[in-house]
């Protein structure tokens, strides 16, 4: 056989070879070969559900400790201002005072006035002086003595008072 021969015989089975694999892929639906399904086997076995763990139930249960009831301090008692009052030049202010709330004023200073509070010992007035400049008083009452501490104007300075002696 010549090779020219051969050559074709080659070509021929090749083609005719194509034709039979062609024909196969037409039978199948123009689908691809597919791989065989798996047979269904055995099933595994189911995974456990987790047991809870146990819960301690005690048959005589105990008293509960509660801490004692926490009573709120009682406000501080009010100390009386209220009467007539002297600064270091014997000048005299009268505080008018009602519960928590006081007013004081100066004869010698008519135009000035203040108001403010007092709770427990802890005295604070906002006020104006005769010449109508504000300030501000915070201090304590102790007694028959009123230590303040009076600010207006950006300074501050000792402004105690006292009762006036009896006698």
């Amino acid at each position: 056989m010549s090779e020219k021969s051969g050559l074709i015989a080659v070509v021929v089975a090749l083609i005719g070879a194509g034709g039979i694999i062609g024909a196969k892929y037409l039978e199948v639906g123009a689908k691809a070969p597919v791989a065989p399904a798996p047979q269904p086997g055995p099933s595994p076995a189911p995974t456990p559900t987790p047991t809870p763990a146990p819960v301690n139930v005690d048959p005589a249960p105990r008293p509960i400790s509660v801490d004692p009831v926490v009573r709120p301090e009682p406000a501080p008692t009010v100390v009386d201002i209220s009467g007539p009052w002297h600064d270091f030049q014997h000048a005299t202010y009268v505080i008018q005072q009602q519960g928590n709330a006081m007013r004081i004023s100066s004869p010698q200073y008519p135009a000035g006035i203040g108001a403010g509070t007092i709770i427990g010992t802890a005295v604070a007035w906002e006020y104006r002086d005769n010449n109508g400049v504000p300030g501000r008083c915070t201090g304590t009452a102790t007694g028959d003595q009123l230590q303040m501490i009076c600010a207006q104007m950006g300074g501050a300075q000792p402004f105690p008072l006292h009762r006036p002696s009896s006698g």
